[in-house]
């Protein structure tokens, strides 16, 4: 019983983060007209993610000590902007105030930075497609 009801909450919770997306979404047809609702919603958001994302009462995970040298791993994953000219991927691969990326941080253990041309307000600074670079 003590689990059907956290995975009714955490249905709740996941239910309603996809309203305040959706409402948010609405909200950005219209950026004159609602002037403080979408930071408002924003900060909804920020909040709703993290009690869906945290630990909770979960163990950490307890790895054995490392062996050998420390090793770096990094990889390019390049977007694919030219196909799909429209779509505004820095924002979606960011999100709110980079939550988005910080969430996928915190979820892989993973530097992640968005690069290349478009990540960035000051287009000459930039070189290269656009691409998101991953290190552990």
């Amino acid at each position: 019983p003590h689990n059907s009801a956290l995975d009714k909450k955490t249905k709740e919770r996941v239910n309603y983060l996809q309203q305040l997306l959706k409402d948010k979404k609405q909200c950005q047809l219209y950026p004159t007209i609602f002037v403080h609702v979408e930071r408002l919603l924003d900060e909804e958001i920020v909040k709703v993610r993290s009690v869906l994302f945290q630990n909770g009462d979960k163990q950490p995970l307890e790895l054995p000590p490392p062996q050998g040298p420390t090793i770096t791993l990094t990889e390019k994953v390049y977007v694919p902007v030219k196909d799909h000219p429209e779509y505004n991927f820095v924002g979606r691969l960011l999100g709110p105030r980079g939550l988005t990326a910080k969430q996928l941080e915190q979820e892989t253990k993973c530097k992640i930075m968005v690069r290349g041309k478009g990540s960035m307000r000051d287009k000459k600074k930039i070189k290269g497609d656009l691409h998101m670079f991953c290190k552990t």
